[in-house]
């Protein structure tokens, strides 16, 4: 059927319209709104498969939506400094294209290094060439709540088979997402897990095979033995941002423009010095420093020099408090002027 027989109503097609028409007689309105929608369609642009094989039609049809897709998801990145190249990395870990094989992938760091971003970036990007997707965000805390585990088993579920599932127990949880994750390629994200039952009862055990083929896991962590412990596939440190990263980032946050006036070209090296490359530190340190007066950034940097600012490092705390007593000390001697 080519679209020159829909919009002409000719061949078998035209004869199949003659006879519903025949049945419907009745409705002539009915009718003439069917003709006008057969001419409206004929006249849309595609592709005509003409003597082709079906299904390498479609694979071609599928191929052109991702690759659309893909150059639309650029715009995801838009203002993600120095989220290209860790990307690409990604990529290679994943390896989407070449790999039909269950891939687990673990990217791991220190608090507000930027693994929950790669990871969303990824996620957005990617989710489309699965049948299914979940993200699950914060296992760490979710866990620590009532039922987290639970909770977390039934978002999964939900997600996966695409309406409102309730379990009531892990035990269940585990029967259930086990049984559904046999027969789909799905992308699935678990974001800051630190314990190694929290993966047990979502994706199981490496050696049980939950998985259908094609589909790709990422853990974020900040604890690497985790990782090992599991036997994920891959692992990637995410390393802090290096000095033009973090200068770029730095005078995005604070200045909406990489070239700021000439009085704050030094301060600003002071402030970079403290976030020493931590994604996280120059947003939240950038954002606060603002449209502020020199004297506010003198101020701010003369308290720095006693302890980090609790005005400034708040939406830190979180990240903070999930490092470990040698990280915290660490972390508070990065964020001193050196």
């Amino acid at each position: 059927m080519t679209p020159s027989q829909v919009r002409k109503l000719s061949g078998n097609f035209g004869e199949a319209v003659t006879d519903l028409e025949e049945r419907f007689k009745e409705n002539v309105e009915e009718v003439q709104r069917w003709r006008a929608a057969m001419t409206e369609v004929a006249d849309l642009k595609g592709c005509e498969l003409q003597d082709g094989d079906e299904s390498e039609f479609i694979h071609e049809i599928v191929k052109d939506i991702i690759s659309k897709l893909g150059r639309f998801s650029k715009d995801i990145t838009k203002g993600l400094v120095g989220m290209e190249l860790r990307l690409e990395k990604m990529r290679s870990y994943l390896d989407i294209k070449q790999s039909d094989e269950v891939k687990i992938i673990g990217v791991w760091g220190m608090g507000g290094i930027g693994k929950t971003t790669i990871a969303s970036v990824v996620y957005k990007q990617m989710y489309s060439q699965f049948e299914e997707s979940s993200f699950l965000a914060d296992i760490r805390e979710a866990s620590k709540r009532h039922d987290g585990l639970v909770s977390l088993q039934n978002k999964l579920l939900s997600a996966i088979l695409n309406r409102d599932v309730k379990v009531h127990d892990v035990h269940r949880g585990i029967d259930e997402i086990r049984k559904r994750l046999r027969h789909k390629k799905v992308l699935l994200i678990l974001d800051d897990v630190d314990e190694l039952v929290q993966l047990e009862y979502l994706i199981g055990k490496r050696d049980e095979n939950w998985f259908c083929k094609e589909s790709r896991i990422i853990i974020t962590t900040r604890n690497k033995h985790l990782l090992v412990q599991h036997g994920v596939d891959n692992t990637y440190m995410l390393e802090e941002l290096d000095g033009h990263e973090a200068l770029e980032l730095f005078y995005l946050k604070a200045f909406k423009t990489d070239c700021p006036t000439r009085n704050y070209v030094e301060l600003s090296d002071h402030v970079l010095r403290c976030a020493s490359g931590l994604p996280l530190a120059l947003s939240v340190l950038g954002s606060y420093l603002f449209s502020k007066s020199i004297k506010v950034w003198k101020s701010a940097l003369e308290r720095l020099k006693e302890i980090p600012n609790e005005e400034i490092l708040g939406r830190l705390q979180i990240s903070f408090d999930g490092l470990d007593e040698i990280d915290k000390k660490y972390f508070l001697e990065r964020m001193k002027i050196m």
